[in-house]
């Protein structure tokens, strides 16, 4: 048994009563599928990397060229991505804040 003070009186209540989703049981369920989600993700990617690992060829100016697997360029395409969009990200993060900005958050 488990006492819960009410507005009035303490009264009694059974264990199989307490609501089961407590904000510790919303937290980890959601944590672990979140931790699903991820595996799944990472499983998928790792299977579109297996099937396109042959080789690719870029060809650059002046006849250079440069040959890796297709996985290889979609990740280093996805990094070079990722690196511009933060950069250009990074003068909303560095500005510095007006006064009257700091006082309302």
């Amino acid at each position: 048994m488990l006492q819960l003070a009410s507005r009035r009186h303490l009264r009694q209540v059974p264990l199989f009563f307490i609501n089961v989703f407590d904000d510790l049981a919303v937290t980890t369920l959601l944590k672990l599928l979140v931790w699903l989600l991820r595996i799944v993700v990472f499983v998928g990617l790792f299977g579109l990397a297996i099937k396109n690992s042959g080789p690719m060829e870029l060809r650059f100016f002046l006849d250079q060229s440069w040959t890796a697997p297709v996985s290889v360029v979609i990740l280093t395409v996805f990094a070079i991505g990722v690196a511009v969009g933060l950069t250009a990200a990074l003068g909303a993060f560095l500005r510095p804040r007006r006064k009257s900005d700091r006082e309302t958050s």
